[in-house]
């Protein structure tokens, strides 16, 4: 294309497509997201993820009291305990306030006729799990599959492609410089590598950690378009002072592709755009 031609490289012109608006996150990219593939696995219409999850509850809530029974403890201690209560709760608000630990909701999500293993399920987490604790409750779960207060999805044409439009991930992909698969995500329960270069691990509040590992070529990247004036609007001099600016919690792609099918269900979302240019 005549625009390339005084480049020096197609590298340059791919880092320069990709900074170009719409900078998308990991849902939206057009390159390969794990994040994607994982919710489209999940994300399927005609499943009653309430149902499910509600059973898992009262599967729990059984383990709980066949326990007690076995050990001979009182059940609304344990429960207080077990919930982080001050108070105890009848049966039916104990289900109501539940939540669910990696180990019940991979549970739930075979129940739903899905296999996740290891990343898998640890993206999910991340994605249901907004306070960082480490647990679901229903609302959070409630909140991720479905676009409004529905018991099912219905079974609609672009169905998924509405609900995923809501849902914006930053975490392998840079939002500075547009570069998808700029990181490498993984969890672990120690601080080890917390010294190694290019390494950011991130602690939650249930102790574990999300070791993150930049690639060498987001930094190739940030200096390319540094080189072409198109970061100082940022105002900040190098990666490690953009690390403190704040991501965008919904990337432009999202803001542009305004698509509802969910209508009057659930809470619309704003189109428009950002400038590139924009502190975040």
């Amino acid at each position: 294309m005549a625009w390339t031609d005084n480049f020096q490289s197609g590298y340059k012109c791919q880092v320069l497509w990709d900074f170009f608006p719409p900078v998308c996150c990991d849902v939206h990219s057009a390159a390969y997201s794990g994040m994607r593939d994982t919710f489209l696995k999940l994300l399927r219409p005609g499943l009653n993820y309430k149902m499910v999850f509600e059973s898992q509850c009262r599967k729990k809530w059984n383990k709980w009291e066949k326990y007690c029974e076995d050990k001979d403890l009182d059940m609304d201690d344990y429960v207080k305990r077990e919930m982080k209560l001050d108070e105890t709760l009848t049966k039916d608000e104990a289900l109501e306030q539940m939540e669910l630990t990696d180990r019940d909701i991979k549970a739930v999500m075979k129940s739903l006729g899905l296999k996740l293993e290891g990343e898998e399920l640890r993206r999910l987490m991340d994605a249901f799990d907004k306070n960082g604790d480490g647990t679901v409750s229903k609302d959070e779960f409630l909140t991720f599959v479905n676009p409004g207060d529905m018991e099912c999805r219905p079974v609609t044409r672009g169905d998924t492609s509405a609900v995923l439009e809501h849902k914006c991930i930053f975490e392998t992909t840079c939002p500075f410089t547009g570069m998808p698969n700029a990181f490498v995500v993984t969890k672990q329960m120690s601080k080890k590598g917390e010294n190694e270069s290019g390494v950011k691990l991130v602690k939650k509040k249930d102790g574990s950690y999300r070791r993150i590992v930049q690639l060498p070529e987001r930094k190739k990247r940030w200096d390319i378009l540094k080189s072409f004036n198109l970061l100082d609007d940022l105002e900040v001099d190098d990666l490690e002072e953009a690390e403190r600016l704040e991501v965008p919690k919904k990337c432009q792609m999202a803001k542009w592709d305004s698509l509802d099918l969910f209508e009057g269900k659930g809470k619309k979302g704003k189109g428009g755009t950002r400038e590139r240019g924009a502190k975040r």
